[in-house]
């Protein structure tokens, strides 16, 4: 007599959802029950439905490096991006590479994408510089930008929400009584450093905070040493904003320690708010305060994305931008009065 399934997980002891995983040909089930719970279903008649190997997806994550300007800290937050991406590979059975691309193989490493047949790119675009981006509105394969603004051009991207990062952390700052701010950031396109210092910019004018020319710093991204970089122009300043608003974590760290050095005391005489709450964001003591964007989740809506894509062969182009929120830790607090 055939068992059920609701009886062959009984005797081996584990949920019907897990026999019929493996009926189903499905991942989540650690192989050597896998192979047990199979052997089951055959002895009692059942046939496993091998999953058609041409539902397989090949998938290229493409992570551009600048060869000639590249930072003396990378791009940290990639394996985070990574391991979203990863996971629903995984559970989807798709076949995911890994290439890194620089402004030398780039279009060596596109055009053999598309001859060996990948169905699909994710463009990690942090370090990322194009003077034409109307050869990807024809890509022959669905390709997303992540990490990179495109405007003017029908280009899928994903990219964390810069905009509503900055009302969070210009808002927090004015709710404690500051109304003399300060920005930091990279001097070099890089990434997405220009559009939050515009985005910076936009909400200091909504929340009507006023906007002070000797408190906007730009600092070289590039440099090995950004907490001098940082002193140096501090020291060509004649007075400093009761609180920063920093361009990435990095940047943030740097700033704290520099200022550090020159005797302040934080968040006592000066706040700091860092963004992506990156790594960096805990490394200072007390750690800083930050705008936090969840990176795994970040990966997992650009393989979700990339894969709709491919599905629906409608064309339809979606800028994405995934939601922050304002993570308080020890860097902010009131001004002095």
């Amino acid at each position: 007599m055939k068992l059920t399934v609701r009886k062959i997980a009984e005797l081996a002891g584990v949920s019907p959802a897990a026999v019929s995983l493996v009926l189903n040909d499905k991942p989540g089930v650690r192989p050597e029950l896998r192979e047990k719970l199979a052997e089951l279903l055959v002895q009692n008649g059942y046939t496993i439905r091998k999953k058609d190997s041409s539902a397989m997806k090949r998938i290229l994550y493409l992570c551009y490096k600048d060869a000639v300007r590249v930072p003396y800290i990378r791009n940290e937050f990639s394996p985070l991006i990574m391991e979203g991406i990863e996971q629903i590979c995984r559970q989807r059975q798709h076949s995911l590479s890994v290439v890194n691309a620089s402004e030398n193989n780039l279009d060596d490493i596109l055009k053999d994408a598309c001859d060996s047949q990948y169905d699909g790119i994710i463009f990690l675009g942090t370090e990322y510089h194009c003077s034409d981006y109307a050869q990807y509105e024809r890509f022959p394969i669905p390709i997303i930008f992540i990490d990179h603004h495109i405007y003017g051009n029908a280009i899928n991207t994903l990219n964390n929400d810069s905009e509503t990062g900055s009302y969070q952390a210009l808002s927090y700052l004015k709710s404690l009584g500051h109304t003399d701010i300060g920005y930091i950031t990279s001097r070099q396109p890089y990434g997405t450093f220009h559009d939050r210092r515009d985005y910076f910019l936009q909400m200091m004018r909504r929340l009507d905070i006023p906007q002070k020319d000797e408190y906007m710093y730009n600092l070289d991204y590039f440099r090995e040493d950004l907490q001098l970089e940082f002193r140096e122009q501090l020291e060509q300043r004649d007075s400093l904003p009761t609180a920063f608003i920093t361009g990435n974590d990095i940047i943030g760290a740097a700033v704290f320690s520099a200022l550090i050095q020159k005797g302040y005391r934080i968040p006592e005489d000066i706040s700091i708010i860092g963004f992506d709450d990156s790594a960096a964001a805990r490394m200072t003591s007390p750690q800083l305060t930050t705008v936090h964007v969840n990176l795994k989740r970040f990966g997992e809506l650009a393989i979700e994305r990339l894969l709709q894509m491919m599905e629906d062969h409608t064309g339809e182009i979606l800028k994405i931008a995934t939601g922050t929120t304002l993570t308080i830790r020890g860097t902010t607090a009131p001004p002095r009065r």
